[in-house]
Parts: structure tokens; C-alpha cells; sequence
């Protein structure tokens, strides 16, 4: 009888798991972009709490704030006014069911791919938030 019943607990098990999401959803694409597209627009503004609003409560343990994020973009501590940021552009996606990296460049008006940076962002209650970020490399990154 035991064995009857492991048999059934394993069909179903099986089939249940038959059932679930294969790949993420592509619905995921326009939010990441759309996340940051927001980041992008705090940035040019210099918008602190903007920028901060999208930052999980993880990154800003890990000291990584909209202070550290305008320091790394615009490249000189304390003086902003020195680089005119225009765009996170050439951005490339990867992402999962609950975790995403966005491969791209700060770039300015002369839209030079020299200045990589990659954002990790995280699922939380249906909302992508950037997890971290850091400079990045001229290649996409296989590590999520």
C-alpha cells in the first residue's frame, strides 16, 4: 500500500511540476527597461531620492547609494558638473525568474562605449529593484 501511494505522491509531484513556467516571462523585459529607463532619468536629474527609491534595501547596506551611483556615473566625487551623463546606453538583459543583469555603458553625448557598468536587479512583490551595481567589462557577463 505504501509503495501504491509513494507512486501516486510521485505522479502528481511530476505532473505538478510538468505545469509550472518553463522560461521567465517576456513581460519581464519592458519592466527591467522601464526600471531603467527611471534610474537613468534620476541620474541625468541628480534626483537622490529618486535614485535611491529604486535601490533595494540591500544595496544601501551595502553602502551603495545614490551618492556612491552619481559618484561612480559622473566619475568625480563632489563635482558633478564635470561629465554631462546622457544615457545608460547599449543595454543588454539577462534575466530569470527573480534576478536580472543589465550589461551597459555610461554614456554622453559622444555615446562612446568606454565606461561599462552592470546593474543586478531583484524581484521583490512584483517590482524590479536594483541589487547592486558595479563596473562593468567591454563582454556580457554569463553570471547573473
Amino acid at each position: 500500500m505504501n509503495k501504491i501511494i509513494l507512486i501516486i505522491f510521485i505522479l502528481l509531484l511530476t505532473g505538478w511540476s510538468g505545469c509550472k513556467e518553463k522560461t521567465p516571462s517576456r513581460d519581464n523585459i519592458p519592466e527591467i527597461k522601464n526600471q531603467l529607463f527611471k534610474l537613468q532619468q534620476a541620474v541625468k536629474q541628480k534626483n537622490r531620492s529618486a535614485i535611491d527609491s529604486l535601490l533595494s534595501v540591500d544595496m544601501l547596506k551595502k553602502k551603495l547609494t545614490s551618492d556612491s551611483l552619481l559618484q561612480f556615473v559622473y566619475n568625480i566625487p563632489e563635482r558633478y558638473d564635470a561629465f554631462e551623463f546622457e544615457q545608460f546606453g547599449g543595454a543588454n538583459i539577462i534575466y530569470s525568474f527573480d534576478i536580472a543583469q543589465i550589461d551597459c555603458f555610461i554614456m554622453d553625448s559622444t555615446h562612446l562605449k568606454d565606461r561599462p557598468i552592470v546593474f543586478k536587479l531583484i524581484l521583490d512583490d512584483k517590482v524590479w529593484i536594483f541589487k547592486e551595481f558595479e563596473e562593468g567589462v567591454t563582454e556580457t557577463s554569463d553570471s547573473i
